[in-house]
């Protein structure tokens, strides 16, 4: 998050310059994991955030799911990510200094009908 902020307050140009080129890394990784497009709403989505070392605070980490999210949208794996498809978010953080990385994983949630 902090280096959103200070890309943004850089200059907006270099703010979106900064998301577009996130997205753009983030929808290679969807391509490449051959995603199928989600049919079942709403989800859970659990993303695991390995870090380096531990000097980022977590809800700096955690603020890149926006980029996450409209990478999703953008290669129509999620039709948006509004309440009526996001039922949940979950962030998990760990360190590994050899293998940094993502994971993300999408849950569709089965949720019970209201008893009338």
């Amino acid at each position: 998050m902090n280096e959103i902020i200070t890309a943004n307050r850089s200059g907006k140009h270099i703010g979106a310059a900064q998301k577009v080129a996130a997205e753009k890394v983030i929808m290679y990784s969807i391509r490449k994991a051959r995603l199928l497009p989600i049919r079942d709403y709403p989800i859970s989505m659990r993303i695991t955030w390995i870090e380096r070392n531990g000097r980022r605070d977590p809800d700096n980490v955690a603020a890149a799911k926006k980029f996450i999210l409209d990478a999703l949208q953008r290669t129509g794996i999620l039709r948006n990510d509004g309440r009526r498809e996001i039922y949940s978010l979950h962030d998990y953080f760990q360190t590994d200094k050899r293998k940094p990385g993502i994971l993300v994983e999408l849950e569709e949630v089965q949720l019970a009908e209201p008893d009338h």
